[in-house]
């Protein structure tokens, strides 16, 4: 398996086939039995050469998820306006 970490050593991405970019190649016994199933990005860290669950790991609010959402939306219509001549 391949992780990707931040500079917190969170894993923010892994890949079981193939490869992640920048990642880190970890042997098969130092991943948790329930790692894919619960994976979250931050919700692991690698620490000691050992996936564990981030103490530090904090829910993302709903408003934090609802932000880009809302951005993508008024881009968007932005785009459309600017297609069909007009507001959406």
């Amino acid at each position: 398996m391949q992780i990707k970490i931040n500079a917190d050593s969170e894993i923010i991405a892994y890949a079981v086939i193939g490869e992640v970019e920048n990642g880190i190649t970890v042997d098969c016994d130092v991943v948790p039995v329930n790692f894919e199933a619960d994976f979250k990005p931050l919700y692991f860290v690698y620490k000691d050469k050992k996936i564990v669950i981030n103490e530090n790991y904090k829910e993302p609010n709903e408003e934090q998820t609802k932000a880009p959402i809302k951005r993508i939306e008024q881009l968007e219509n932005a785009v459309l306006e600017i297609l069909i001549g007009g507001d959406v």
